[in-house]
Formats: C-alpha cells, sequence, structure tokens
C-alpha cells in the first residue's frame, strides 16, 4: 500500500515515513496483532462448527466439498459463453470480416513468421482458415459447445473447444477484443481445464485455491488501481458522483441513480474503495465469512448490472465467486443441476485420488499458474521499470499471448466529462446532419438503453476514441469512416435507420460534444435525458471521393 500511494502525486510522504526503519517494525508488528485479532473475531463471528480436533478429519473431506461447486460452475460457465458467442454473431463479420472494421485477414497476413512461431505469437484457429465462412460458422461452432457445457455433454471436450475458439477470436480481434472481461474469460477458462472431468470426482485443493485468488486479485487489483490512478476522483471520493454519467455505454438505471444526492456517491465511493482493498480478505477467512464475502460480492456486481451495460462482465465475475460455496450452501439446489454429490456428507476422499499421477500433474500446473500470477501482481505494483527489464520480457513473451494470467485495474480513473464524438454527413457541403449509434449517447430525448449481457463492441469501443482524439491510432474508426462513403450497407446496422442517407454522402466530418445528464425535472420538463455542448469539429472533413482512405 505504501508503494500505492507513493507512487501518487501528494502521496510521496507518506511511503517516506512508511519506508523508515523503526516505522516499518511497528507497522510490522501492528500488522501482526491486527491480523491475529482478526482471525479470531472472525472465527468467532463465523464459526467454522466442529471443534479443533475434528480439524483433520474435516481437513481430509475439504476437497470433496467442492464436487458441486465445480460442477455448479462449469454449467454457469457454458451459460456465459452461450451469452458471449451469442453477441458475436450477430456482430463479429462487422468486427472483423472481410469487408468488417477489422479485417482478420490483414491482421494475419502482417505476421511473416512460420508454423508454430506465429502460432505462439498469435495463438488462433484462423491461421488454418480466415474466410468470412470461418469467422461466422466459428460463432455457432461456439454456441453448439457452450449448449454442450451448459447439459453437462463432454463438459471437457467443450471446455478445451471454447477456450480454444474463444482465444481465437480475441488475438485477432484486435481493439474489439481487448476488455478485461474477454481477459478474465479465457484466463477462468483455463483454470476451468483443472477441474475433473467426472463429478464424482473431487476438484484439487489448488484449483480451488486458484479460483479464490482469481477472485481476490480481481477486486484487489482494482482497488490498488484506483489508489493509484484515481488522485482526482477516487481519493477525494467523487468518483461516482459522475460514473454513471461518463460510463461507456450509459444505462437507464445508471441515469436514475446519477439523481441521488451528493453524499450517497461519496459513500458509495469509499465503501467501493473498501469493498475492493479489504473485502477482499473474507476470502480467506473460515466459511461463514466466505459465505458474507458471497453475499457482499453479489450485491455488489447486481448493483452494477442494474446501472450500467458492461456485457457479460458482470455475470461471469457471479460465475467466479462460486468457489466461495461449497455443498452444504448449495445443498438446496436439485441435484440434476450440483450433481449427486451436493450433499457435504458424500464426500469421498478417495474418489478424487483414483488418478493420483493425473492429480499430481494438476497441482504441478496450478502451482506454475499461481507463480505467474505473483510474477503479474509484482509488474503491476512494481511499475513499468520493472516490466521493462529483459529477462522478465522474454519470459513474459511465453505465457502472455496465451492470457493465461491477466492483470485487472477495473475503473482505476474516472474522467468527470463525458465527451462524444459525432460523425455527421453532407449532400452540398452547407447542411450536415448526424448519424446515430444506437447505443451511444446522440439524440437529447432517447432514455439510456438497458442493453447488457449483450455487448455492441463497436458503440462500446468509440467511448475510448474520444478519449484519444488529441492522438492515437484508431484504424477501425477510419475504416468505418470509408465504409461510410463507399460501402455504406456494409456498416448500417450500426445506425438508426432515420438518421442513415438514402444514397452515399458526400463528405463526413466529425463533431465534439460534452454530454452531461439533466436532473428529473429538467427530463419531466423538457422530455430530454442529455445536455450536450458543441466542443469543435474534426480539424477536417473527409471527401467521400478522396482516393486516400481517411486519418481521424
Amino acid at each position: 500500500m505504501a508503494g500505492a500511494f507513493g507512487v501518487s502525486p501528494g502521496w510521496q510522504w507518506l511511503r517516506a515515513v512508511l519506508q523508515a526503519r523503526g516505522v516499518r517494525a511497528i507497522a510490522y508488528t501492528a500488522y501482526r496483532l491486527v491480523v491475529r485479532c482478526c482471525d479470531r473475531l472472525l472465527r468467532g463471528a463465523f464459526p467454522e462448527g466442529p471443534p479443533r480436533r475434528e480439524a483433520e478429519a474435516m481437513r481430509a473431506a475439504e476437497s470433496g466439498d467442492y464436487r458441486p461447486t465445480a460442477r455448479l460452475f462449469l454449467r454457469a460457465l457454458g451459460l456465459v459463453y452461450l451469452i458471449v458467442f451469442a453477441s458475436l454473431a450477430v456482430q463479429v463479420h462487422l468486427l472483423i470480416g472481410s469487408d468488417g472494421l477489422l479485417p482478420v485477414r490483414d491482421f494475419l497476413a502482417g505476421d511473416q513468421g512460420d508454423g508454430i512461431s506465429r502460432f505462439w505469437r498469435f495463438p488462433t484457429l484462423f491461421w488454418l482458415w480466415d474466410g468470412d465462412v470461418a469467422v461466422r460458422g466459428g460463432t455457432i461452432l461456439g454456441l453448439a459447445l457452450a449448449l454442450g457445457l451448459t447439459i453437462g455433454w463432454h463438459s471437457k471436450s467443450c471446455l478445451a473447444g471454447l477456450w480454444l475458439l474463444f482465444l481465437s477470436y480475441v488475438t485477432v480481434g484486435r481493439d474489439f477484443f481487448w476488455f478485461q472481461w474477454d481477459n478474465l474469460l479465457v484466463e477462468s477458462t483455463t483454470l476451468a481445464l483443472l477441474l475433473p472431468a467426472s463429478p464424482a470426482v473431487a476438484p484439487h485443493p489448488w484449483v480451488v485455491f486458484l479460483f479464490r485468488w482469481l477472485l481476490f486479485r480481481l477486486l484487489f487489483e482494482s482497488g490498488l488501481a484506483k489508489v493509484q490512478g484515481g488522485v482526482q476522483s477516487w481519493l477525494p471520493l467523487t468518483a461516482m458522483a459522475y460514473y454513471y454519467e461518463t460510463a461507456p455505454l450509459p444505462s437507464l438505471g445508471g441515469w436514475y441513480a446519477h439523481q441521488l444526492p451528493l453524499w450517497i456517491h461519496r459513500w458509495t465511493s469509499a465503501l467501493t474503495l473498501l469493498g475492493e482493498l479489504l473485502g477482499p480478505l473474507l476470502i480467506w477467512g473460515p466459511r461463514g465469512a466466505r459465505r458474507l464475502a458471497f453475499v457482499m460480492y453479489a450485491g455488489f456486481q447486481i448493483a452494477i448490472q442494474a446501472t450500467a451495460n458492461y456485457g457479460y462482465f458482470n455475470i461471469l465475475s457471479l460465475v467466479i465467486s462460486l468457489f466461495l460455496l461449497d455443498a452444504r450452501d448449495l445443498a438446496w439446489l436439485p441435484q440434476r443441476v450440483v450433481g449427486a454429490h451436493a450433499t457435504p456428507h458424500a464426500n469421498g476422499p478417495a474418489q478424487g485420488a483414483r488418478v493420483p499421477a493425473l492429480r499430481w500433474l494438476v497441482g504441478g500446473a496450478a502451482w506454475v499458474i499461481f507463480l505467474l500470477t505473483v510474477l503479474e501482481l509484482m509488474v503491476l505494483v512494481a511499475g513499468p521499470g520493472v516490466a521493462a527489464s529483459r529477462v522478465l520480457v522474454a519470459v513474459r513473451e511465453i505465457y502472455l499471448p496465451f492470457r493465461v494470467v491477466s492483470k485487472y485495474h477495473l475503473f482505476a480513473a474516472i474522467d468527470p466529462n463525458r465527451v462524444e464524438a459525432e460523425i455527421q454527413w453532407t449532400m452540398d457541403g452547407q447542411e450536415w446532419r448526424p448519424y446515430h449509434f444506437h447505443y451511444k449517447p446522440g439524440p437529447l430525448h432517447r432514455a439510456p438503453p438497458i442493453v447488457a449481457p449483450h455487448q455492441p463492441r463497436v458503440d462500446f469501443q468509440l467511448w475510448f476514441f474520444t478519449l484519444g482524439r488529441d492522438g492515437g491510432s484508431h484504424a477501425y474508426f477510419n475504416t468505418l469512416v470509408r465504409r461510410l462513403c463507399t460501402q455504406p450497407a456494409r456498416v448500417q446496422q450500426l445506425f438508426e435507420q432515420d438518421s442513415f442517407p438514402e444514397r452515399p454522402p458526400g463528405a463526413i466530418r466529425v463533431a465534439y460534444y460534452r454530454y452531461g445528464m439533466v436532473d428529473l425535472a429538467t427530463r419531466d420538463r423538457a422530455g430530454i435525458y442529455w445536455m450536450r455542448e458543441l466542443l469543435g469539429y474534426s480539424p477536417q472533413g473527409y471527401p467521400c471521393d478522396a482516393p486516400a482512405p481517411p486519418r481521424f
């Protein structure tokens, strides 16, 4: 924590004080006392039930408790993949098809490697076939595999297929697949491959630990990032005052949440920091503490789902948190959902040890993954100087392409201003009219939509375009403008039909507006949800008959 505060402007003094020899000794002693007291409090508040003399017996049966958890997790993960591939199926051709905004064929053609080396750099099945049939057909195959995983049909084969298939899309999707929840899905699927194929076999204790460790990292790293990067938003406890207004795709629930008084936004900002920095400690407590952590985390994710559109992220996070529960917590569920071993007394350690060699192999793989996650956490805390180490760069190049581990820094800093890029068209160079995206803020009278768990990836990604409008490369945006000029039918599905011209326009430009949510009284009086202020236009418009591609 001292390191986190030390990199934030105005907090370096705290790092210097905490690193003084005498202060460090006192802090370490105090830390040990706090941990000891917390341990006693947690065990008193959340008793495990059996006395200490039965601890060995409980420890021997511990792995058996998570058989129903593993089965329920796999079924729920199948549902997540159903959502993911259903969402991709309706837009993937527009994203990475041959006439898409970032064609997969162009991306792969830029790599001059051969065989194993190029697959290792860019692990994707599209090396075998990059045509539109493969791009579209992969989503249908993904839906079939996800359905098989959901109903428990050849779960291990379906899981392996889903891992490789989704990794293939993430690898070639570039800007449209770089979201942290895409990495989270790949990492959680990697861990799921270490679960036993048979519901009668207990998962390895190290695999259960890794799922909890993943949940811990997701929370704690996000909290740490808020401390490091939220000097002007999270630390003054003002972030939630404009979080709903500046979300990539605001929702109607978020619009109503934005109307809450400032003191509530300050409290929710503080609770978010406490929940992400201290709440994860409950994950390592006894069973009662873990149950409390699950309830708190579930409420947290449901609140986010109700007030924002982050695709499948919140559902996936809830699915991962299932490993905070054991058979005793799931005994009320139907046996067809969690299997025939959903009672706490139906655990048999011998069943989990039928193939000792396989158990050792799974445990070894879990150890390797854990060490890699520790390495990534060290890189996150230490900063870019450590990440630039030649040896570390070489080591990370081995495993990072497969996304078996990732760093998470959700909502590290909240920008108080929402800037929208409005694409405008003209026929005569005098009258300019806007294209209206379906899900982004546009017409002032249109209420923010509720679109999650579907993630319209172009609309979502355009939020980042305005963040980097002073520089950077946005190839997909330039391709979009070019398509509007030359092949408008290819991108027509992105826009409302009443804003689309009947024939290709003569020129296109980009207008920048600052958007803000109005209050309830203004909404009731004027019938609008947004107000906006013109900030300016792109330096020059793009004539649609220009031979060179646009550069916005």
